[in-house]
């Protein structure tokens, strides 16, 4: 059986990476069952180059904290090619969308 998937875009990545309270408490359920085997994350290439930087934090900081999550076995990138691919990724999984999460976020930061 397949392990399920859940697509993350750079807006997550970023926020959780920098600490967003909001999305840390989901994204750490997430990356718990992730490192159980449970479930992998994709990222698409395109939101691995946007990943290039975290505010709030030194260059060479910023640079490990990415440099380790996107090195972490159950990230799995992929090339998003089809422009229905992330859709179909998320209704496979039983996923919403990541874009409230992501509205979500910039609320809590911007608060």
């Amino acid at each position: 059986m397949a392990i399920p998937r859940r697509l993350w875009c750079s807006n997550i990545i970023l926020g959780y990476l920098a600490g967003y309270q909001l999305l840390e408490t989901e994204c750490d359920l997430i990356i718990a069952a992730a490192n159980r085997g449970d479930v992998e994350i994709v990222v698409s290439t395109m939101a691995e180059a946007e990943v290039a930087y975290l505010d709030g934090y030194a260059s060479d900081e910023s640079e490990a904290r990415i440099r380790e999550f996107f090195s972490r076995p159950y990230v799995v990138l992929r090339h998003l090619t089809d422009r229905l691919q992330p859709q179909r990724l998320c209704f496979e999984n039983g996923q919403a969308t990541l874009s409230e999460v992501a509205i979500k976020s910039k609320r809590v930061r911007d608060a």
